[in-house]
């Protein structure tokens, strides 16, 4: 986790750094000289600069698909009463990986707690018009936080990946469908 937020707080450095150039090329003005404290203009001018140095040294950053990434499939079939939800715009005849939280009445806390072991979750693949129709549990609301600020509590919804029929064994990035009329 903590890995997690170093990189999202990198990200943020490049975008300031990068922000900050073009604000310079274009407008001859340093946005870090508004700060009036060059103790701390040189303290976020090295932090930009270690940021760009992290990731240029980052295997990940140049071959995002060989790091982590969200494939949570658990064992066998989501078990109590099944919904049947359509997802649509797959490419026709493509594996789709789905997972949603467990069932329950109650608003879980947190994601973690929500989607547990995975057991809401499958495999399945699409048909020649690029349709799949997955078999799940009707998910739980939870609780997401917002920097350990605000809670928000997301709609119902279900999770998932295709497997890009260009590329065998790579998958698309993280897709959501909302389940408002269907649970």
């Amino acid at each position: 986790m903590t890995t997690m937020y170093l990189q999202m707080i990198a990200r943020l450095l490049l975008v300031i750094g990068g922000i900050n150039y073009m604000t310079v090329y274009l407008f001859q003005k340093n946005l870090l000289n508004y700060l009036h404290y060059p103790i701390l203009i040189q303290v976020i001018t090295l932090a930009i600069g270690g940021a760009a140095l992290y990731f240029a040294f980052n295997r990940d950053y140049y071959l995002p698909f060989l790091g982590k990434c969200v494939i949570p499939v658990g064992e066998g079939k989501p078990e109590g009463e099944l919904k049947s939800i359509k997802l649509t715009g797959l490419p026709a005849n493509t594996n789709v990986i789905f997972w949603a939280a467990k069932s329950g009445k109650n608003v879980v806390p947190n994601p973690m707690d929500a989607y547990g072991d995975y057991s809401n979750s499958g495999i399945v693949k699409s048909d020649n018009n690029g349709v799949a129709v997955i078999q799940m549990v009707c998910p739980t609301a939870y609780s997401v936080s917002k920097f350990g600020i605000i809670n928000k509590q997301p709609h119902k919804h279900v999770h998932y990946r295709y497997e890009l029929p260009e590329y065998r064994g790579i998958f698309s990035r993280v897709m959501t469908k909302y389940l408002e009329n269907e649970c």
